[in-house]
């Protein structure tokens, strides 16, 4: 839940795609029953689902022809949706939220060129650390390790163009000797680096408490925040 959006997640496996429309739906009319009894109004036609999977899952799930409904009234199906900033697509390769920040990006630092020369080093390399690279350091936990090997190359090219703007470098020479000579590290080790720290916040504030039932020795995960 956020301020004025509202998300709901369901997870099923494709041949249960019926029973999983009709839990979905189910929870949209309490929804909107709980919605009428506090005085306030939803809006279908600004709702919208959509079905992540493999290709396979997907297409399994169409030919169901599954149809959600608010309030009797249909809701879209899209192929792709904008989350906190992130463009989420069906099969979760993120190729076009990639392409998208890929244009920002080279954007900016073609609008950086044009003042290059009045700028030291030092600034140059903070400009593009603020202005270029932090976008993509933003949720790459997130889709960095679903990502394919173009959108990858993609990243690179653009992080390649940050030092090309911060050093002096020879149009046709490699960039990974000065990235290495920077003490930075390329996208991959980037994506690495962030997953790692994502993982260690999720281990170390965790702690397992045991149920204490004779039927079973599950335990229970209590979240700390900090």
């Amino acid at each position: 839940m956020y301020a004025d959006d509202l998300q709901i997640y369901i997870s099923f496996h494709p041949h249960s795609a019926d029973d999983a429309i009709r839990a979905l739906n189910s929870e949209l009319n309490r929804i909107n029953e709980w919605a009428d009894n506090h005085t306030l109004t939803l809006n279908p036609s600004k709702s919208k689902f959509i079905i992540f999977g493999t290709k396979g899952q997907i297409e399994t799930v169409e030919s169901m022809d599954p149809c959600v409904a608010i309030n009797n009234v249909t809701v879209e199906r899209v192929w792709k949706a904008r989350n906190l900033g992130v463009t989420f697509d069906a099969c979760l390769r993120f190729e076009e939220h990639v392409s998208e920040l890929a244009r920002n990006c080279l954007y900016v630092i073609k609008v950086m060129y044009k003042i290059r020369e009045y700028l030291s080093q030092e600034l140059r390399k903070r400009l593009s650390e603020a202005l270029v690279l932090s976008k993509l350091n933003y949720c790459l936990p997130v889709f960095g390790p679903c990502l394919l090997a173009r959108s990858c190359r993609l990243l690179q090219r653009i992080q390649n163009a940050c030092v090309r703007f911060t050093q002096f470098i020879p149009p046709r020479t490699h960039v990974t000797p000065f990235i290495n000579n920077a003490d930075m590290l390329n996208m991959k080790s980037r994506r690495d680096l962030h997953f790692a720290s994502l993982l260690f916040g999720v281990v170390n504030s965790v702690v397992f408490v045991p149920r204490h039932s004779a039927v079973d020795k599950i335990y229970q995960i209590r979240f700390i925040h900090s």
